[in-house]
């Protein structure tokens, strides 16, 4: 097992990745239907491009990834 993990085949799972990955889900289909903002467990006001930042490097899905790139690039174009 050490020589697969010195090699690189093997790789431990960040714990919570499937936490943060389906927050970020969630959080893309609100940016994408014009949601700004959300009220967390403590009651407090958080902005929804800000907490997909903070979760960006966390996710790992590729897909997802990049479906949470362009949601945040879409939130932040110039409407005509």
């Amino acid at each position: 097992m050490r020589s697969c993990v010195e090699a690189g085949s093997l790789v431990f799972v960040e714990k919570d990745v499937l936490d943060f990955e389906v927050e970020a889900r969630v959080l893309v289909d609100w940016l994408c239907k014009g949601k700004c903002f959300f009220r967390d467990q403590d009651g407090e006001e958080v902005n929804i491009q800000g907490r997909l930042m903070w979760l960006l490097p966390r996710v790992h899905d590729s897909v997802l990834k990049g479906e949470i790139e362009g949601a945040l690039k879409q939130s932040v174009s110039v409407k005509e």
